[in-house]
């Protein structure tokens, strides 16, 4: 039996499903029924919200921004939430080139590790001091201390919280990075190629009131070139007067500014010490120059030293049976293994 209607049947109920359900079609298709929301879409509905068009597309572009800053806020709650320093910075003028932050912590990393995990730092600039080489061991901190650093700016800039405790952040001009980048073999560069270039177009567009990161730069070329490289960077940075950050294991880079000869520069370091044949690291960020980047101590932990090699070589060809195979320098020092 189809739902009664005076006129023709608009409805017809299908056969219940097996959870009981019932469904309704129209025995032409959406003839009448169309014809029906057809007339109502097109006389009134329509009508109704023509007046409205400007309203609605002014909401409309809202959407976006609304979707954004919601997720931010329901994301800065949270971490308060957890216990985690939030803050809203004080903003002042590009002119006071400072950036000045109690227990700053990076945001990221807030989000993904417990808050009793998480280290925080203090961030000081002034128009003094603005220039920081970084040095270290690495896994220190060295990396997430800068990306710290220009979080906070960015965010700071955007009319978002920060995680601190506190902070005041002049407005920069424009934030300038340079991290290292895999080798891009299509624009015919290798890595240190890569880096100057990117480097080069960072300097043609800082002012005295920019923020720039250099994570690890002139790490593509041998050591000494590299620390040559390092400080002609250094003195053209230091002339400019932005707010530079400057990571490296190029501890001779670290001793010019020691020695003063950038009278606006000052080293950090990353805490990081050796107790019973393990390193310790607190990620805390500490003034000075740390002397050493413990790279053979990582080795040693991560089963790569000179012994460890060879027995890992001789192990393999054991297994797989082609022990002739190794060169008689390397099956000579693979006997010294045996005998350490």
């Amino acid at each position: 039996a189809g739902l009664r209607h005076q006129g023709p049947r608009l409805y017809e109920r299908l056969p219940e499903a097996g959870d009981g359900s019932l469904g309704l079609k129209e025995p032409w298709g959406l003839t009448e029924l169309g014809k029906l929301i057809q007339d109502f879409v097109s006389q009134q509905f329509v009508a109704a919200i023509a007046g409205f068009n400007e309203q609605i597309r002014v909401v409309v572009e809202l959407l976006g921004p609304l979707d954004l800053y919601t997720a931010f806020a329901e994301f800065f709650h949270g971490l308060a939430g957890r216990g985690l320093p939030v803050c809203r910075p004080r903003i002042v003028e590009p002119g006071v080139r400072t950036l000045d932050v109690k227990g700053a912590c990076n945001p990221l990393l807030a989000g993904r590790t417990a808050a009793d995990a998480v280290v925080p730092n203090d961030i000081l600039q002034s128009p003094q001091t603005n220039l920081f080489v970084l040095t270290g061991a690495n896994n220190g901190g060295k990396t997430t201390f800068v990306k710290t650093v220009g979080l906070i700016q960015l965010l700071a800039q955007k009319g978002l919280p920060v995680t601190a405790e506190q902070a005041q952040v002049s407005l920069a001009d424009g934030i300038y990075t340079h991290f290292v980048a895999p080798d891009d073999i299509t624009k015919g560069e290798g890595r240190y190629r890569n880096e100057l270039r990117r480097i080069r177009q960072i300097l043609e567009r800082a002012t005295p009131f920019s923020l720039v990161i250099l994570d690890e730069p002139c790490g593509g070329t041998d050591h000494q070139e590299g620390q040559r490289q390092s400080l002609v960077l250094l003195r053209g940075f230091h002339t400019l007067g932005a707010a530079t950050y400057f990571t490296t294991h190029m501890h001779e880079v670290a001793a010019a500014v020691e020695a003063g000869e950038f009278p606006g520069a000052a080293n950090l370091r990353v805490e990081c010490r050796r107790e019973a044949g393990t390193l310790w690291y607190s990620y805390r960020i500490l003034p000075g120059a740390a002397g050493r980047s413990y790279g053979e101590e990582i080795a040693l932990e991560m089963g790569l030293v000179e012994q460890e090699v060879l027995g890992i070589i001789r192990a393999r060809a054991t297994e797989e049976g082609y022990q002739e195979l190794l060169r008689p320098t390397i099956a000579r020092m693979s006997k010294e293994v045996d005998s350490a």
